[in-house]
């Protein structure tokens, strides 16, 4: 919306006139105190700035309304895709994760048999002396 000529008003500097405009940014002349100033176009018009026009506020209150609907739809999109991508990376690492346990597993480890315990000397010699 172009904005150059209209009368704008702001809680501090006052009432002022927009003299330039461009894509992100609107400079708008306020009285010999404050100045020219530059602001930030069009999230001015959300806070700093109001037009003093009822007709041309009422187009910027539209404009507003419908940047910020676009907003919210990209950022919804970004939350769904970033959802679907999150979805298949874990359906990814539970796809890893099973084909390692499957080659993980082997077949039932054999029990060695226990080794037999060491036989006290005392019990070693008396199975000499029965042995004989």
């Amino acid at each position: 919306m172009n904005v150059i000529h209209d009368q704008v008003c702001h809680h501090q500097f006052g009432v002022g006139t927009v003299i330039n405009q461009t894509m992100t940014t609107v400079t708008v002349q306020f009285c010999e105190r404050y100045g020219t100033k530059k602001f930030l176009y069009p999230s001015a018009f959300e806070s700093f700035l109001t037009l003093c026009n009822p007709a041309s506020k009422e187009k910027m209150d539209d404009e507003l309304r419908q940047i910020q609907e676009r907003m919210e739809e990209e950022r919804r999109k970004r939350a769904e895709e970033d959802e679907k991508r999150r979805e298949e990376e874990r359906r990814a690492l539970l796809e890893l994760k099973r084909a390692t346990v499957k080659k993980k597993k082997s077949p039932a480890k054999r029990k060695t048999p226990a080794k037999p315990k060491k036989q006290s000397e005392d019990a070693a010699l008396a199975e000499e002396g029965t042995d004989k």
